[in-house]
């Protein structure tokens, strides 16, 4: 009779707490499916146009405000406990392209990345370029 285990409910709210956690994205996949839609919106990703390029995000302070202001979501649908944009202990410089590619490697888009080099207005920047080589989701 010892052996006798009596589950209590606040047992259950703790594994149930622990599974939410992996569960997010089979419970909210519309909401995450939404906010890379409006990450796509944001860097121009469409049907015809899969490229974006780090110095135009760089160079388009509205654009890097409209990507942080979907950070409350963004922590509320996707698992970001691991995220180094969102370690308050660590700083990142340009929290807006490692939100995309977290979001992007989260939600399994397949993309590329490349460092090139573009000449603008007769100067020659460093720029990263990246691929979305899946067409989900869009």
């Amino acid at each position: 009779m010892d052996n006798i285990v009596i589950n209590d409910n606040n047992d259950n709210e703790k594994i149930n707490n622990k599974t939410f956690v992996k569960l997010k994205n089979l419970k909210y996949k519309d909401e995450r499916i939404d906010i890379l839609k409006k990450i796509y919106n944001i860097i121009g990703i469409n049907d015809n146009n899969k490229t974006f390029y780090s110095h135009e995000l760089d160079s388009d302070i509205e654009k890097q405000k409209e990507i942080e202001l979907l950070d409350n979501d963004i922590k509320k649908y996707f698992k970001t406990s691991t995220w180094l944009c969102y370690n308050k202990n660590r700083s990142v410089d340009r929290k807006y392209i490692s939100i995309i590619k977290y979001i992007l490697k989260d939600m399994l888009v397949d993309y590329t990345s490349m460092s090139c080099k573009m000449k603008i207005k007769n100067m020659t920047i460093n720029t990263t370029q990246y691929i979305i080589n899946s067409t989900d989701y869009m």
